[in-house]
């Protein structure tokens, strides 16, 4: 990517998962080092992992909405968009249900 860091000038997004770790940091910083100015979102897999995700639906709706602009007018969803504090609280409880899944195997 340091090389050919010309070929990502048009790049908007690096998208994360919420159920993975977090990789796609390094990368925002590589590509931000490079002076593209990149958001780093996370999208979720699956309903009820985020409060007001409750669908199939509202999985699709919660990561459309993180990556569309606010002068595209977005289909409505009961699912809220979480700030970062709320998406730091979520991803740590996330992270401490599952070690301690892992610890009860």
């Amino acid at each position: 990517m340091y090389t050919e860091a010309g070929k990502y000038h048009n790049v908007r997004y690096v998208i994360e998962n919420l159920q993975s770790d977090k990789m796609a940091n390094c990368l925002e910083e590589a590509l931000r080092d490079k002076g593209i100015p990149v958001q780093r979102v996370t999208f979720t897999n699956f309903p009820k992992s985020l409060p007001g995700v409750d669908s199939l639906h509202d999985v699709f709706h919660y990561n459309k909405g993180l990556v569309t602009p606010a002068t595209v007018a977005a289909e409505p969803t009961s699912a809220p968009l979480p700030g970062r504090r709320a998406l730091t609280v979520m991803v740590g409880g996330l992270l401490r249900e599952l070690t301690r899944k892992k610890s009860k195997s």
